[in-house]
């Protein structure tokens, strides 16, 4: 326990005075005053999830948390994705995909300089910067 000296502001101890005046004069009778532990809201509210199929930005489906194999429906208002996993965020009882996996969508290659762009359905996905079909060179 800490022996150290605690130092109130005048408007402080006159506050906690009066309050202490209002108990002392009240109901003796009454419960006492009681602390209970806070307890954290329930679940998790950032989760890891997979889902299946190609799912457009704006759009709701189905996930899955791979920590336990439980589904939810979520919706997409970060970017058209495939098939892959990210992170999903519980906002106002709806789950929001935040981020996916970039490595899992399609064309991805390691080894390789790539950019990040989508097909012409909305999908992200990676394209090659030495064999992309609309590059040019600089004069």
């Amino acid at each position: 326990m800490s022996t150290a000296r605690v130092d109130f502001t005048r408007g402080a101890a006159e506050r906690i005075a009066a309050v202490v005046r209002q108990v002392e004069g009240g109901n003796r009778d009454g419960a006492p005053l009681t602390f209970g532990k806070v307890q954290p809201e329930a679940g998790k509210r950032v989760r890891y999830v997979q889902w299946s199929g190609e799912w457009p930005a704006n759009s709701t489906s189905t996930i899955e948390f791979v920590d336990s194999s439980i589904t939810a429906v979520a919706k997409n208002t970060f970017a058209g994705v495939n098939v892959g996993q990210g992170w999903a965020a519980l906002h106002r009882g709806t789950w929001h995909l935040v981020s996916a996996n970039l490595a899992l969508q399609p064309d991805y290659v390691a080894l390789e300089q790539q950019v990040l762009g989508k097909d012409s359905g909305g999908i992200i996905q990676w394209f090659s910067i030495t064999t992309c079909a609309t590059a040019t060179s600089s004069p």
